[in-house]
């Protein structure tokens, strides 16, 4: 029987992508989405994926929807709260639920691999603090996931954007710290 990996996010951009993914190379997906009867979530379901929902503030939810899971992949989203609660309120909130996934995972038994999605850091990478790409905190919080493998998987590359005079700018600042810049951001971490 193929292993089971529950996708947190799976109708989003990044979430859907990875569900599909894995659909096509044989794993059993546990699809969490906030709305089951929606189309994307239906187009899962075609697909194979078994939808579920959990709220990333309860971690008992979450734990529900981990059960019997070999994987998990996170993927959170501070823009739902960045009206509410403003760049430093959002990114906190995203951390707190990044820390309740971990707390969940951490005490599912059968997990082998918790993969935490977030931003490289924006302080990092060009020196500039970005509140929803600088939660990289998470990593430095969380010493084990019970038994299972803990990757923190930041994108190799940095944010990609229109604006010229922005892309030599971050050119200029992979080329002024060399190697020790492209260790730093490159890749996942643990």
């Amino acid at each position: 029987m193929a292993k089971l990996i529950v996708v947190c996010g799976a109708t989003g951009q990044l979430g859907g992508s990875v569900t599909r993914r894995l659909l096509k190379e044989g794993w059993r997906v546990r699809a969490i989405t906030r709305n089951q009867t929606s189309k994307s979530s239906q187009a899962l379901a075609d697909a194979g994926a078994e939808l579920d929902s959990a709220n990333y503030d309860d971690v008992e939810s979450l734990k529900a929807a981990f059960k019997d899971a070999q994987a998990v992949f996170a993927v959170t989203n501070t823009f739902d709260y960045i009206l509410e609660f403003g760049q430093d309120g959002a990114a906190e909130r995203e951390y707190t639920q990044m820390m309740k996934i971990a707390e969940a995972a951490g005490s599912t038994s059968t997990l082998e691999h918790l993969v935490l999605h977030t931003l490289p850091s924006g302080k990092k990478m060009a020196g500039i603090y970005v509140p929803h790409m600088d939660v990289s905190r998470v990593a430095g919080s969380l010493e084990t996931v019970g038994q299972a493998d803990f990757l923190l998987y930041r994108p190799k590359t940095a944010p990609q954007t229109t604006s010229s005079r922005n892309s030599r700018m971050w050119q200029r600042r992979r080329r002024s710290c060399g190697s020790a810049c492209s260790r730093r951001t490159s890749g996942a971490s643990r």
